[in-house]
């Protein structure tokens, strides 16, 4: 039910006449607001994405003056949730990981989106843009002009909003919509968790962006959300999701399939010098003055699923070539990344380290 259904339903009852509420992406923001006349039809655009028309019914100017006056003078609601969505946003992007599990169990301060085309459980979805892959004005161009067809090429027909001065998007996908987004959805037909169903979508929103909108951009996907009290948690767990990207090379994300990074990022600084001082007992040897390329290494060996053969492939190294670097690895430090225990640690590590590099 959007903000416009009641006041709507009172003057189409009395005046008798009837009402279309539609999907239909505006042509512009100017165009929000506005009655417009096509076909001999008028209609007015009530939001991004919906459009209310009344067939057969010729308003005088002044009856569409005062139509709209009442539609858009009664719309507290929607306002208001709006605006708290752009605020909160831009809030939370100054959070840090702790801050953003902390807000995950706050009080919602957004009422439910008013959409025709929202239902309950659902994903947000976050486009944050990483940068232009085109000449800067070419691509400013595209990013307005391409990403509400992207965003319903891929997603449906949907709600979504542009956030903040950087004009991230953030679109919602219901979950009984999920496997039409899927790219192949007899691939994940069987036994698949909804986080690889998740992840696909988000995978194609990025390379149709790229190829359509000529950006590189961040997919995170937020927690699912069941009901309109849990929009809020939903937006933080979406920029969560984002903000524990590893590796800095992965450009999607799901929330609840980055849980080892959160809990690094959570530590406190008096368990991570422990866990160095552990880390020291076994190989005797700073962690500064292991080989450079142990990052590098470590993190192709976890995403191959400690699979070599795979893990040269992504790191782009002959096989040979990589199992003497493991082998140095191993003599210097003590572990060795091919063994699932310690694999864990060099991970554990590994995040550490990085989230220090970022710090710095």
């Amino acid at each position: 039910m959007g903000w416009w259904t009641e006041p709507l339903r009172r003057w189409t009852e009395a005046l008798a006449i009837e009402s279309v509420v539609e999907y239909a992406p505006a042509t512009s923001r100017s165009a929000i607001g506005q009655w417009a006349n096509e076909n001999l039809e008028w209609h007015i655009q009530l939001d991004e994405a919906t459009r209310v028309r009344f067939p057969g019914w010729h308003p005088t100017d002044a009856m569409r003056d005062a139509l709209l006056w009442t539609l858009f003078n009664n719309r507290g609601a929607q306002a208001g949730s709006a605006d708290a969505l752009e605020l909160d946003y831009r809030a939370l992007l100054d959070k840090d990981v702790g801050e953003l599990v902390l807000e995950m169990s706050a009080a919602a301060p957004i009422q439910a989106v008013s959409c025709e085309f929202w239902s309950y459980p659902g994903y947000l979805f976050l486009v944050r843009r990483k940068g232009a892959l085109v000449d800067t004005d070419e691509a400013e161009s595209a990013w307005a002009q391409m990403i509400p067809d992207v965003l319903r090429a891929v997603l449906g027909e949907g709600w979504h909003r542009v956030l903040g001065e950087r004009q991230d998007v953030i679109a919602y996908l219901p979950a009984s919509k999920v496997d039409e987004a899927v790219l192949d959805a007899a691939e994940f037909a069987d036994a698949e968790c909804m986080t690889k169903r998740l992840e696909s979508v988000a995978k194609l929103l990025v390379s149709a962006i790229a190829e359509d909108a000529y950006h590189d951009v961040m997919v995170s996907v937020s927690r699912r959300i069941e009901q309109p009290r849990q929009l809020y948690a939903g937006l933080v767990s979406a920029v969560l999701a984002a903000r524990l990207q590893w590796p800095d090379n992965v450009r999607t994300a799901v929330y609840g399939d980055a849980l080892l990074p959160m809990f690094s990022a959570l530590a406190t600084q008096d368990a991570v010098e422990a866990f160095w001082q552990g880390l020291g007992e076994r190989c005797q040897v700073p962690v500064d003055a292991w080989p450079e390329d142990w990052l590098e290494i470590v993190r192709g060996v976890i995403s191959a699923n400690l699979n070599i053969s795979e893990a040269a492939r992504i790191l782009y190294v002959h096989r040979n070539t990589l199992i003497h670097k493991i082998d140095r690895l191993e003599q210097i430090t003590g572990y060795d990344v091919r063994n699932v225990t310690d694999a864990m640690i060099l991970y554990f590590a590994a995040l550490l380290k990085t989230q220090q590099i970022a710090l710095n």
